[in-house]
């Protein structure tokens, strides 16, 4: 936000400003605000001080009086710079950020917008120029419950790693922080947040289901993003020769599997093509038929389940299809325990 005044004056007004200021945020709920300013270069070091001492002092108290918000040193929920070489104020509203966790019911669902890899989200014929491959997706879906509360502009998805849109996450759930950009309100009570909850569970029960809300700040970002956690699957596996048992057996359950993966083929576009070292534990399997049977394994943070069974053409070793010594493919796959 941003906005421009033409005062011609020497005697700076703060009165002026403070005008300008509440017309500008008088859509807005803030708490704590921080106010700087920016001084043309050609005034001296004595005509300085004295804009800050003064001016800048004096604004500051009729924005705490006259606005009810209360200045921060650091940054607050609305970082104001009344910038005097450009005559202008700009606005940078700090945004709200809410902690969850979500499990995901339907298949199909990519966790953050869906953007066309062709456009990049611009529009055009692959994509019917919409910019985007799906109609919805988890980010888009929550956003749109805070979105009628909190008036946002806009917001970020950060999700402690993300699943494949056909895997389900079920167990315990994925944590994320949506960061709510530009809202206009900044809070609501915990009993609020509850009820919000509990709309998004009943309105998306077959489809999304969340838990353990809070506002939370943005160091949970990093936290949930640096966090590497051991995962537990269950994918039903899809074999083209008929499945012998004695070859089955040889996938020797709770022992470590050391697996070298080489940059997955579906991902050659968007990842770096690099070699990571991962590890596995074969925990159960059953025949289904004679060419499916299900496996539970648990894998270390960054496997890729998918080409580990199979074998991605030899970009991972060992795989699933090299330990039976059948091709394999990951016919169905859901995310069922996150070890946190």
């Amino acid at each position: 936000m941003r906005t421009f005044f033409n005062f011609k004056e020497t005697n700076y007004n703060p009165d002026k400003y403070l005008d300008l200021i509440k017309e500008e945020i008088k859509d807005y709920k803030f708490n704590t605000f921080n106010l700087g300013i920016s001084i043309p270069s050609e005034k001296t070091i004595d005509e300085k001080e004295d804009i800050k001492l003064n001016f800048q002092k004096q604004l500051t108290s009729l924005i705490e009086e006259k606005l009810n918000i209360k200045k921060r040193n650091e940054y607050g929920d609305v970082n104001i710079v009344v910038d005097f070489n450009y005559n202008r104020i700009d606005y940078n509203i700090t945004p709200v950020y809410v902690y969850g966790i979500y499990n995901k019911l339907q298949r199909n669902l990519p966790q953050t917008i869906d953007y066309c890899f062709k456009c990049k989200g611009k529009g055009c014929k692959l994509c019917d120029y919409k910019g985007v491959i799906n109609k919805t997706s988890i980010q888009e879906k929550i956003n749109s419950y805070f979105k009628e509360i909190f008036k946002n502009e806009d917001n970020k998805f950060h999700g402690s790693g993300r699943e494949d849109k056909d895997v389900l996450m079920l167990g315990n759930g994925r944590e994320f922080v949506l960061e709510l950009i530009n809202p206009k309100l900044r809070e609501i009570s915990l009993e609020e947040l509850n009820k919000l909850l509990d709309k998004i569970n009943l309105e998306e029960k077959d489809v999304l289901q969340i838990s353990n809300l809070s506002f939370c700040e943005k160091s949970k970002i990093k936290e949930i993003k640096e966090a590497k956690h051991f995962k537990s699957y269950r994918a039903i596996v899809s074999c083209e020769e008929k499945i012998i048992q004695d070859k089955l057996n040889t996938l020797e359950k709770n022992k470590i599997i050391e697996i070298i993966q080489k940059n997955p083929k579906r991902m050659k576009k968007s990842r770096a093509n690099i070699e990571r070292k991962r590890t596995c534990e074969i925990i159960n399997y059953n025949i289904i038929n004679e060419n499916e049977f299900e496996l539970e394994l648990k894998a270390e943070a960054g496997l890729y389940v998918k080409e580990f069974i199979s074998g991605d053409n030899e970009l991972t070793k060992p795989s699933i299809s090299e330990i039976i010594e059948n091709k394999c493919i990951c016919k169905q796959l859901d995310v069922i325990y996150i070890h946190r």
